[in-house]
């Protein structure tokens, strides 16, 4: 998050969230490095964004971001299968922090990220993600590059560096977020929407919750989610319908050898 207000940092003092950042990137065994910087890193309900302090999400419950930069702790809908959820967190960031927002995507698997990355940039944000050669798990970061083309790549060490260098710049006047965002974000945060747009109907169930499901884009990105405010991206929803149509087929080959058994062990009719 970039602070933009006047007297908040000097050309010679980089932003500390920032600098701290980057000298976080750039360290071998980085979680470490972070954890020993700061003190108090578990995010907790009803805080508030202060410089100088990263907040970490804690298990079961998504982190997110409120009106007036207030964070938020939510037993909402998982998204992508899990909770926490980074998409969860980009969104709500991207809706109440518009371009005053850093989103940054680093290695991991499938395209987790890549939605709510797309949703920071549409909102004026600044996107940023790992080089996929440099990463370990490629898949994120190459994602995001897809539907987020302009999106700067670098090294973990050169992405520290770009963060100190943009926090603290001028930023333009945020606007309205679209009406997908609006809802999609209330659910996830409170479990209700007075907004009616949530995207556009699929022919689809939630395979959570059974419940129907919709499309929303997001400049090149996709995702989909349900009423209840269940979200998959596309890589996602193919992870767990494979699993559905695995599950499926042991489900019907232990259904024909109970009834091979019985057929075997049942007396004959005459």
């Amino acid at each position: 998050m970039r602070d933009h207000r006047d007297g908040s940092d000097s050309p010679a003092d980089p932003d500390p969230v920032a600098r701290s950042n980057a000298e976080w990137c750039a360290a071998p065994g980085a979680p470490t490095v972070l954890v020993r910087r700061h003190h108090d890193v578990r995010a907790a309900d009803g805080a508030r964004l202060q410089p100088g302090r990263v907040h970490v999400a804690v298990p079961d419950r998504h982190l997110l971001l409120d009106e007036g930069d207030v964070l938020r702790l939510s037993d909402g809908p998982k998204q992508n299968r899990v909770r926490p959820a980074v998409d969860a967190l980009f969104r709500s960031a991207a809706r109440w922090c518009g371009p005053r927002v850093i989103g940054v995507v680093l290695s991991g698997s499938l395209d987790d990220g890549s939605a709510g990355l797309a949703a920071i940039a549409a909102e004026g944000g600044t996107a940023l993600v790992q080089d996929p050669a440099e990463a370990r798990f490629p898949g994120m970061p190459t994602a995001a590059l897809r539907v987020v083309p302009h999106a700067t790549a670098a090294t973990a060490a050169g992405l520290g560096e770009t963060i100190a260098e943009t926090a603290g710049k001028p930023i333009t006047a945020e606007g309205r977020p679209p009406d997908p965002l609006i809802w999609e974000t209330d659910m996830i945060a409170y479990g209700t929407s007075r907004v009616p747009d949530r995207g556009e109907p699929v022919a689809m169930g939630c395979p959570e919750c059974r419940g129907g499901m919709y499309l929303v884009r997001t400049g090149l990105a996709a995702h989909y989610v349900c009423h209840v405010g269940h979200s998959y991206s596309p890589q996602s929803l193919l992870a767990i319908r494979s699993d559905n149509v695995e599950e499926a087929i042991w489900t019907a080959v232990s259904a024909l050898q109970e009834h091979m058994t019985r057929s075997a062990t049942a007396p004959a009719q005459r």
